[in-house]
């Protein structure tokens, strides 16, 4: 997704890097609020959810370019992120 653009490349890597670090701290906070159990589910549905998004990526991404799909996909999450980052006690703090 780089291609010849080196601040495309750098918004891909630190898009990656705020996502990894979006999903850890997920985990950590529905540790601390829900338990192992739920957080448990929630991982395994995130990684259910990352197949699907794979497969669907595969499939439409004959129609659509891999572009379209990584734009897609992004929106999604950061917009996913705000309300479900809202459901959280942040460790007590709030």
């Amino acid at each position: 997704m780089r291609g010849s653009s080196e601040g495309f490349g750098l918004f891909v890597d630190l898009t990656g890097f705020i996502g990894l670090l979006a999903s850890i701290t997920v985990l950590a906070l529905s540790l601390f609020d829900f338990g192992w159990k739920q957080t448990l589910g929630l991982f395994v549905l995130t990684m259910i959810a990352g197949w699907v998004w794979g497969a669907v990526g595969a499939y439409v991404g004959r129609a659509i370019t891999t572009l379209g799909l990584w734009i897609a996909g992004t929106v999604l999450v950061y917009v996913a992120a705000v309300p479900l980052f809202l459901q959280f006690s942040w460790f007590g703090l709030r």
